[in-house]
């Protein structure tokens, strides 16, 4: 009952006995609050399938904080993609992560957003200019009260006081790269600097996911290997999950015709349906550790 991708990960990237509890917790409560799964059958099932031993109470009062922690109808989800570098993919991230009822949030003032495909798209700086909207409360008073769960912020290539403003309110950061010293380089630096700002918040939540976008030959992989393993030295147990996006050809006409890859597989089943399978998985890895279906 442990997804099978998630215990091939802990067993390839030799997580301490902490690490796997958080990168499996939401899981657990789901089996547990769903499942109906008491603990004690929960701890046999880590053990069966793991090989790790827990302490009862342990995982008793791990399962019941997140529980409590766990996002309800009345929580707005805030999802960043984050990375000083330029050019690495961000705005397109944004547009082709598939989570219902969201919204993109452009908080960069010196660039429109870009509408990639049917997604509702805001500037921060519209809002303001067109709206009054001069807060992260207001805006997410505004996407509750019209039904939105979920706001994806695409954000500067540098820090700026709308982004200091937000950042303490964001529950998962999602990191886009390219292959290359400099946008390596530039995705540490980026991890760093805004997991030092974070340690001052006492009431941290964020979660952290790596996404190497762009890349053309499998043995690219293994650079995200590699960049994966120097922000776990910075994130700890915060960064949960990897992911890929290979280079496609269909990316220039998803932003030409803003359509959503759905609307665009009518035009051709062959090539859109295989970029479809793509960002599919890779849909799939993060909302699996954003906790939504």
């Amino acid at each position: 009952m442990l997804k099978e991708e998630k215990i091939n990960f802990i067993k390839e990237n030799n997580l301490s006995k902490r690490e796997i509890l958080n990168y499996l917790i939401d899981d657990l409560v789901e089996l547990n609050l769903n499942k109906k799964l008491s603990i004690k059958t929960i701890l046999k099932l880590l053990e069966e399938k793991i090989g790790i031993t827990y302490n009862y109470d342990v995982l008793a009062r791990k399962i019941k904080e997140a529980k409590e922690e766990q996002i309800t109808d009345d929580k707005i989800r805030i999802i960043a993609i984050v990375n000083f570098k330029g050019g690495v993919g961000k705005s397109t991230i944004a547009n082709l992560i598939d989570i219902k009822d969201s919204i993109i949030l452009n908080i960069d003032n010196t660039q429109d957003a870009k509408k990639i495909n049917s997604i509702e798209t805001y500037n921060y700086i519209d809002l303001l200019n067109e709206y009054g909207i001069s807060s992260l409360e207001e805006i997410i008073l505004g996407a509750k009260e019209s039904g939105k769960k979920t706001i994806i912020i695409d954000t500067p290539g540098e820090i700026n006081d709308i982004f200091l403003d937000i950042l303490p309110e964001i529950d998962f950061f999602i990191v886009p790269f390219t292959i290359g010293d400099r946008s390596e380089e530039a995705t540490i630096s980026t991890i760093q600097t805004l997991n030092t700002i974070l340690d001052d918040n006492e009431n941290r939540k964020d979660k952290w996911c790596l996404v190497l976008n762009k890349y053309l030959l499998e043995d690219h992989l293994k650079e995200l290997d590699l960049v994966f393993e120097e922000s776990k030295k910075i994130l700890g147990d915060r960064l949960v999950c990897k992911s890929s996006l290979k280079q496609s050809l269909v990316i220039p006409t998803i932003e030409k015709k803003k359509k959503t890859i759905n609307e665009l597989i009518k035009d051709n089943a062959i090539a859109y349906g295989a970029f479809k399978a793509k960002v599919k998985n890779l849909n799939k890895e993060i909302k699996s550790h954003i906790g939504v279906k």
